[in-house]
């Protein structure tokens, strides 16, 4: 992890190949440095989560993915994965096998099978991933279709998170080598970005990039009108779409290159999150809860893309989120909380005069499951509702309908109940990167509440500064032995231990 700030306004694996390349240009490691290593092997190792070192570059793996590629404190992709859609479009998770990490100081390499088996899709992949100290991580993918299936698309996926990437430039050159303008939207787009491109470049903070495609097309799409929050590219493997051959095989390469970098300070993940409230934002409140059990479907927010009526005169427009719609890892679910505020900014650019509702939001899978996402009941779901809370009243969204449950999420629901209407105040926060606390605070007349979220499941430390008094009640509505309690703030500062998915409420009075 890095240190920000920011404000908050089974087969033969030389079948057919697909790679992902990241190579940076850094001085490795001097000779006279001694290289260490450690090696690990296992069936269910692939699922625990690996912070690795390439050169410079720090990356989380887990689950066959490459996750928060940082240089410094600059994200610069937010994710690498292979991906098996089946006929519904529905991502078939993978089981792994055969998992191997080797652990340099500065260096790693890992290698493992997957198996994307369904009822709907039967696909094996072999993965081989490798970063070295010059800065170059390599991703390579061999597969092969166990059986005939359908299925729209097979291949590599990258993510480019919004947060950093949203009204940046970019250039894509096709197959005939001509070059075209384009740019990361800062309102969310229901169209492609880019089509039929195998070279995209751009640049976050100091950074200069370079993605390149052989033996397919890339196309570039908008997640955000899915939650997520980021643009993804994609690369479908050369297949005859939609049914797949048993026994097909393919071939794919991608490669990503930093042209130029600056080292930037680099800080300790042992950094706590600090915390400054800020003033109030013009038409930012805490949205009215309601909670309900029975399911219902809501409009996708692709309606509000394609909005055919009379913007001026709308008076409602409503929502829904799931944030399982590609990926449901608790990670995804997490990262994408502030694609919610994204929406609402949009909505709102479409249809000026409309009370923004949100509903039916909750985590259950869009696709047929055997039965609900059993983080319903655990403190998980609380953490994601809260979190998904602040990003709703930043951008300023009247109500909210929750479908989620039963368990902590509600009590936690329940004591927003009294925050709504209040104004949402802006936020500075810094500490580590990926965020690990979302911090959000709302006020009205002479009292103001504080919300923090712990999104992760280790313990976080919170500091707390520029506090408008100096003691404040404190609450943990999600726990079942929950008591509000007071606690001193000198000087108007306090220093908060969060626990693993902690959501914490402080409120403060001015005599």
């Amino acid at each position: 992890m890095k240190h920000f700030s920011r404000n908050c306004m089974g087969f033969d694996p030389l079948a057919c190949m697909a790679i992902f390349v990241v190579s940076l240009s850094a001085a490795a490691a001097p000779a006279d440095e001694p290289a260490t290593a450690t090696s690990q092997a296992g069936a269910a190792s692939c699922d625990k989560a690996e912070v690795l070192q390439a050169g410079p570059i720090s990356v989380k793996f887990q689950d066959g993915q490459l996750r928060y590629l940082y240089a410094g404190d600059r994200e610069f992709v937010r994710r690498i994965y292979f991906a098996v859609r089946d006929a519904r479009w529905d991502t078939v998770a993978p089981t792994f096998s055969n998992y191997k990490l080797e652990r340099g100081k500065d260096s790693f390499k890992i290698s493992f099978d997957a198996v994307c088996k369904s009822k709907t899709a039967d696909y094996a992949w072999s993965g081989v991933i490798e970063g070295t100290a010059d800065g170059k991580i390599t991703f390579s993918a061999a597969g092969k279709a166990g059986a005939e299936f359908n299925s729209p698309r097979i291949g590599l996926c990258v993510l480019f998170g919004a947060e950093s990437l949203a009204g940046g430039e970019f250039s894509v050159k096709g197959s005939d080598g001509r070059a075209e303008a384009c740019q990361f939207p800062q309102q969310i787009a229901g169209k492609l970005i880019a089509d039929k491109f195998n070279s995209l470049e751009y640049s976050v903070g100091g950074v200069q990039l370079k993605l390149g495609l052989e033996g397919g097309l890339f196309s570039m799409e908008d997640q955000r009108a899915y939650a997520d929050s980021s643009y993804k590219a994609y690369a479908p493997m050369e297949y005859a779409y939609p049914k797949i051959a048993a026994g097909a095989q393919a071939a794919q390469k991608v490669v990503l290159s930093i042209k130029s970098f600056e080292p930037p300070l680099i800080m300790t993940a042992a950094q706590p999150t600090t915390i400054t409230p800020g003033k109030g934002v013009d038409g930012a409140k805490v949205p009215r809860i309601v909670q309900v059990e029975k399911a219902f479907k809501g409009s996708g927010f692709h309606a509000i893309l394609n909005f055919k009526g009379d913007k001026d005169s709308t008076k409602e427009i409503s929502w829904a989120v799931n944030p399982a719609w590609h990926l449901s890892d608790d990670d995804m679910f997490m990262e994408n909380l502030p694609a919610v505020l994204d929406q609402a900014r949009t909505a709102r650019a479409i249809l000026p005069n409309a009370a923004l509702k949100i509903g039916p939001a909750g985590i259950d899978s869009p696709y047929q499951r055997p039965g609900p996402d059993p983080r319903n009941s655990a403190q998980f779901a609380a953490a994601w509702a809260a979190g998904l809370i602040k990003y709703m009243a930043l951008g300023g969204t009247e109500e909210a309908t929750f479908r989620i449950g039963p368990g902590p999420v509600n009590k936690v629901l329940d004591a927003f109940g009294q925050y709504a209407g209040w104004q949402a105040i802006s936020i500075t926060q810094t500490g580590p990167l990926p965020r690990t606390i979302e911090a959000c605070a709302a006020t009205s007349e002479n009292k103001t509440v504080f919300w923090l979220v712990n999104t992760t499941s280790q313990p976080q430390k919170a500091i707390l500064d520029g506090l408008p008094a100096d003691s404040a009640s404190l609450s943990r509505p999600g726990k079942a032995d929950d008591k509000t309690q007071i606690v001193n703030c000198p000087k108007n500062r306090l220093e908060l231990a969060l626990e693993p998915l902690d959501v914490v409420f402080l409120v403060f009075e001015k005599k």
